[in-house]
């Protein structure tokens, strides 16, 4: 039979083992639960037991483990204060980033081009933009033709490419519809439904249908619109 002894020597020992592995690795929500469970633990064999210790090396061993499990649950807490900080500043860049990107001569570019291609037809601009990009990649266009559409094909895959991300960074909270509606207008953002996912749905039907990815950045993109719709 495990004497009180063992019992609040086993706690210690499995205290200083935890607080070693969540030091490291830094899981703070478990950190936690072990931290209150360790407590937990202590002050049950406490009262499982008898009152009074003859023992000294029990009665250090106990408060050695209840003092590792109140040190465990305040580095958890510090290391939570820590890793929200990191957060908020890893959201900051991350929305610098967008911004900037979204002003970049290139950005300008891209836009000017798509748009200008999108009023030469708009009822029949995505369904025009897949028949070149077939004729593109079979090599049938070819001279001015070839080199207008190869720029108009990069320009298309840089907007797409933002617009995914940025409507990536909204699904996982990294931006919130504030911000949005700071920088990017309704009328801005109605390229996405307008202009970039029929274009983008056109390729994928056409040629992407084994990319997986493509319906969901689809679906952010429609999403990150209507959102921003509501508080425009």
């Amino acid at each position: 039979m495990i004497t009180r002894g063992e019992k609040a020597e086993m706690i210690k020992k499995i205290a200083r083992f935890l607080g070693k592995v969540f030091d490291k690795n830094g899981n703070i929500f478990i950190c936690l639960l072990i931290g209150m469970a360790i407590q937990g633990c202590i002050f049950l064999l406490l009262i499982q037991t008898e009152v009074g210790y003859e023992n000294p090396l029990e009665i250090w061993a106990v408060t050695a483990a209840l003092f590792v499990g109140f040190a465990t649950l305040s580095s958890a807490i510090w290391a939570l204060r820590a890793v929200t900080v990191a957060r908020e500043t890893h959201k900051y860049e991350i929305v610098t980033k967008r911004i900037d990107e979204y002003g970049s001569e290139e950005m300008l570019f891209a836009i000017s081009d798509i748009m200008e291609f999108y009023r030469r037809d708009k009822q029949n601009f995505a369904y025009r933009y897949v028949e070149l990009h077939r004729e593109y990649m079979d090599g049938t266009l070819q001279g001015e033709d070839f080199d207008d559409f190869k720029k108009l094909h990069h320009h298309r895959r840089v907007l797409g490419r933002f617009y995914e991300v940025l409507a990536w960074t909204y699904d996982e909270d990294y931006i919130n519809i504030e911000t949005i509606n700071k920088f990017w207008t309704k009328d801005t953002l109605k390229i996405i439904p307008d202009v970039i996912l029929p274009i983008e749905k056109g390729l994928y039907n056409d040629i992407h249908k084994d990319r997986r990815d493509y319906p969901y950045f689809f679906d952010l993109m429609q999403n990150l619109y209507d959102e921003a719709s509501k508080v425009s």
